[in-house]
């Protein structure tokens, strides 16, 4: 019963989905790009009420009390993470990072960064407030679409994978389907990766999997813990948010994306993979099913 739901409600989500995709890749217009993978988001959410699947045990109160330390892993676990990857990728390819401004004046322009010096902010200023905005606000704006995510994969599909695997395995597999949910986009359109890495555009698509799985260990295990679905999505938020700044202080060289400096780099997300090995070791792969979420209220 629980294989037929999984497959019923992947061929939803993945029909809809990747015909937006393909309304994405040939629409031709960053912008409209942009908002059709925004809405995307809210894709494996929507799918789960479609089905008329309950959503009322997926933990919708935050309970500030009981879960701010899991609340302060979200948002600054992702940016902790990220940071150590992002230093690892520098030690390895020195080159590719610019943390001169060079990089972020020639994207400002001219006329942007006097506007910020007759406003009283110098650039430097203007670096220290996005790295703030990114790290505390953007999270919570991003939670409004990664909700939609996280409804249906840590808080749908993860638990459905939960009643047939132990918790190891079915992190493993939700993240893989996560992964695999991105692929026509990474494939026709180069999405985090670029098109110009050794080994485009087939190689992309399996680094970005090993990425999801490894945040998809992180996510699950923050829902798990707090039995409320805004966690999660505030994790997910964060894990967005911090791509962010990286493309005003990094020129990004199209041909070294896939190692980094972006969290989904094979060099710059081995800080998350260790976690992920850290948390696989605590639940084991053992025969017993994973923790039910059906408690989560």
């Amino acid at each position: 019963m629980e294989k037929i739901k999984i497959k019923k409600y992947l061929l939803v989500v993945f029909g809809i989905s990747w015909f937006m995709q393909g309304l994405a890749l040939v629409c031709h217009n960053p912008t409209l790009f942009q908002i059709i993978l925004a809405i995307m988001m809210w894709i494996p959410g929507l799918c789960v009420l479609i089905l008329k699947e309950p959503i009322n045990k997926l933990g919708w109160k935050l309970k500030f009390k009981q879960n701010w330390k899991y609340i302060i892993m979200a948002i600054c676990g992702p940016v902790s993470l990220g940071i150590l990857g992002v230093l690892i990728f520098g030690l390895i390819f020195p080159d590719s990072l610019d943390f001169s401004e060079k990089h972020l004046l020639t994207i400002l322009g001219k006329n942007h960064v006097q506007t910020l010096l007759k406003k009283g902010m110098s650039v430097q200023n203007f670096i220290v407030v996005m790295i703030i905005q990114s790290t505390f606000l953007a999270p919570l704006i991003n939670l409004l679409f990664a909700l939609g995510e996280e409804i249906g994969w840590r808080g749908y599909l993860y638990r459905r994978l939960n009643q047939l695997f132990n918790q190891n395995t079915a992190r493993l597999i939700g993240g893989l389907i996560w992964g695999i949910w991105h692929w026509p986009i990474i494939i026709f359109a180069g999405y985090e990766y670029g098109l110009e890495y050794w080994g485009s555009p087939f190689l992309g698509p399996i680094v970005f999997c090993l990425f999801t799985i490894s945040a998809g260990y992180l996510l699950d295990y923050l829902y798990i813990k707090t039995h409320s679905i805004w966690v999660p999505s505030l994790g997910h938020g964060a894990i967005n948010a911090f791509v962010f700044p990286l493309n005003f202080l990094s020129p990004l060289k199209t041909h070294l994306r896939i190692w980094g400096p972006l969290p989904m780099g094979l060099i710059s997300m081995l800080p998350y993979i260790l976690v992920t090995i850290w948390l696989a070791s605590k639940s084991g792969f053992s025969d017993t099913k994973s923790v039910q979420r059906q408690k989560a209220s």
